[in-house]
């Protein structure tokens, strides 16, 4: 079960409310926790694109791809 260890969402809220204080020069944040171990991530600024591939295998026991731009 591809579930098993996944994180509440209240303890992705806490983590939320960390990663929004991260500070990246030139770049907004924004941080919003969804359901469980889901969030939502938006990056903006200046030479910044849309076009990332998803990481996901897909299959348990298996490493995520390295993303690419």
């Amino acid at each position: 079960d591809r579930r098993a260890g996944r994180i509440a969402t209240e303890r992705c809220e806490a983590l939320a409310r960390k990663l929004r204080q991260v500070d990246i020069e030139g770049v907004q944040v924004f941080v919003e926790p969804v359901k469980e171990h889901r969030f939502l991530l938006v990056l903006r600024g200046e030479g910044l694109g849309d076009r990332l591939e998803d990481t996901d295998p897909q299959r348990t026991g298996v490493p995520p791809r390295e993303p690419d731009a």
